[in-house]
């Protein structure tokens, strides 16, 4: 499973390369990792928009798109993310294509344990699951592992569940 740092590469890397890239057609090869949305919905919401940033909270990818929806993808033990030119050779374990003018970016997962779901940006904090995704355990020697940010952002979002 990618430890915190490895996802904080993975979001840095994606962010630089593909900001302010459209994403032209979302091919679902295999849809066992999607959440909370069927392939079609997921394919609606998400082809001919611009990617705005890529980062993270907690072990969660955000991929923020311009008609004000998020994908999140979660990594689990095998998920990853492939880049490819515009000739396309995906693999075996490929689940979901997403293709730009100049490449294609293959979400591929062996053991099919990454989960991918597409939330209103605005509404992140309101979906129980994505908060509980972002709250990660204390290592071994009891050492906090999240920003200050991301603690104060997931308590009011607690405190928005609970009030709700």
């Amino acid at each position: 499973m990618p430890e915190l740092p490895e996802v904080e590469t993975i979001s840095q890397d994606l962010n630089a390369h593909l900001s302010g890239k459209t994403i032209n057609t979302v091919t679902i090869l295999d849809n066992r990792n999607l959440r909370e949305i069927d392939s079609n919905s997921f394919i609606k919401k998400i082809t001919a928009q611009t990617i705005n940033s890529i980062y993270r909270k907690g072990k969660a990818l955000i991929v923020d798109v311009s008609n004000g929806y998020s994908i999140i993808f979660h990594l689990r033990m095998t998920g990853k993310f492939i880049i490819q030119n515009k000739t396309l050779e995906y693999e075996k374990h490929s689940m979901v294509i997403f293709a730009t003018d100049t490449e294609h970016i293959i979400f591929a997962d062996i053991r099919k344990f990454a989960t991918i779901n597409v939330i209103e940006t605005l509404k992140l904090h309101e979906n129980k699951k994505f908060v509980i995704l972002c709250i990660r355990k204390r290592d071994h020697d009891n050492k906090r592992n999240m920003s200050d940010e991301l603690a104060n952002y997931l308590l009011n979002s607690l405190i928005y569940l609970i009030k709700k």
